[in-house]
């Protein structure tokens, strides 16, 4: 990246995007995403659009369809939220036998759980309004949004070592697991705060999904 940016700031060509990759953990990739800001700031390229059009934090077959997998997915998507990244392709989304396919079974052609962390993304962008999140402990991450007719959404995922206890202030009458085992699962309402396993997904919504 430093020599790209060596590069563009001295032959200074026409450029409507920097496009980069990303094959590590949620906080390693958002750590990369504000050095490139801080770098293209640096070199006179304030408000550039940036795109993270290659992303994959498993990029294994070994960990394909994996409940660490989904959870590195809804983490990473997560993370990338609040930060200038304008675009982030996770790659990929074929359903041949690459490694990098994490989102499908090659073999029977049906959807894996990190394509149900991608859906459950899906859910709070088609709200499109992002609400603020506080209090989750290290290791977890969390999104929540609203849309305008009132409906809410709050994504929740766990990359740390323990199961971990959390308090919603906010009522949410479905519960969607995503994990090897749940495809976004709905498990009805709760009362007495949320078990998030190490490397599950939950979605929370105050409406059925469709």
């Amino acid at each position: 990246v430093d020599e790209t940016i060596k590069y563009i700031k001295e032959h200074r060509p026409p450029m409507d995007f920097f496009s980069w990759h990303s094959y590590e953990k949620p906080e390693a990739t958002r750590k990369f995403a504000a050095y490139l800001e801080k770098r293209l700031d640096e070199a006179g390229f304030s408000g550039l659009e940036t795109h993270c059009n290659e992303w994959n934090p498993d990029p294994t077959v070994e960990l394909r369809g994996s409940s660490l997998a989904s959870a590195d997915v809804a983490a990473t998507m997560c993370a990338m939220q609040d930060t200038k990244t304008a675009v982030m392709c996770y790659y990929d989304a074929r359903m041949g036998t690459s490694e990098y396919g994490g989102l499908f079974n090659p073999m029977t052609r049906k959807p894996l759980s990190p394509y149900y962390a991608v859906k459950a993304f899906g859910e709070l962008y088609t709200l499109g309004t992002e609400v603020r999140l506080e209090g989750l402990e290290p290791g977890t991450y969390g999104l929540a949004a609203i849309g305008e007719d009132g409906r809410r959404a709050l994504l929740l995922t766990n990359l740390s070592k323990e199961e971990k206890t959390l308090t919603v202030n906010v009522a949410y009458s479905h519960r969607y697991r995503v994990d090897e085992v749940h495809a976004l699962t709905d498990e009805g309402a709760f009362t007495d705060g949320i078990t998030l396993g190490q490397y599950e997904v939950l979605l929370l919504t105050d409406y059925e999904l469709s």
